[in-house]
């Protein structure tokens, strides 16, 4: 997990006082969460993961989709066309 965090961020263009700050969270327990010294609560890795634009499961590797749709998006499909909808 630690090192998808990072990764992430790095690919965010993010260090870690402005990810910390979009996640609302200490630099410092970011810090010790990518180092792998603290292990994130719950309510935390899902503020990692918002800030992110990911999900908790691809932070848990639970899922191999990197920029999967956060989970507050949905898809719906367009009973018409067949057309997915993202809201």
């Amino acid at each position: 997990m630690n090192n998808r965090i990072r990764e992430l961020r790095i690919d965010r263009g993010l260090n870690q006082n402005e990810l910390s700050a979009k996640a609302k969270i200490s630099a410092r327990q970011l810090s010790l969460i990518e180092c792998g010294k603290s292990n994130a609560k719950a309510d935390t890795l899902l503020s990692i993961a918002t800030a992110l634009e990911t999900t908790v499961g691809y932070l848990l590797k639970e899922s191999n989709e990197k920029d999967r749709l956060r989970s507050s998006q949905h898809r719906r499909r367009s009973p018409q066309k067949g057309l997915i909808k993202i809201l």
